[in-house]
């Protein structure tokens, strides 16, 4: 394990590009900036099923009990090995997470606030 200290964008953009996926097995978070992250980096997603991490996910990644070292495993090889399927997560997710453009979010919450 190699931690990662004071990486600027560029550097972390760099490295999640080159990922094959991500692999997010989290038991406790905020709510899953690393998944948008990887969604924004075209790269597919493994995390948990639980909590809000659907919610940063969206449909097109694959959750997990983050638990289950099986589950994990299943998952990995899944995704290694079928070339369509990570095409397809890679295209879903990125477009899932558009919704998430500075952009979108701004006028979401204007909606919100002339609603109010």
């Amino acid at each position: 394990v190699t931690f990662l200290n004071k990486l600027n964008l560029e550097e972390m953009a760099a490295i999640y590009q080159s990922a094959q996926l991500l692999v997010y097995p989290s038991i406790f978070e905020g709510f899953g900036i690393p998944i948008l992250e990887a969604l924004f980096s075209k790269v597919p997603v493994i995390t948990s099923k639980d909590g809000c991490f659907s919610e940063a996910g969206g449909p097109a990644t694959k959750y997990i009990n983050p638990l289950s070292v099986n589950e994990m495993q299943e998952a990995i090889l899944e995704i290694q090995h079928s070339t369509k399927l990570q095409q397809q997560m890679i295209e879903k997710g990125f477009k899932y997470a558009q919704n998430f453009k500075d952009e979108n979010i701004a006028a979401n919450l204007m909606t919100v606030y002339k609603a109010l």
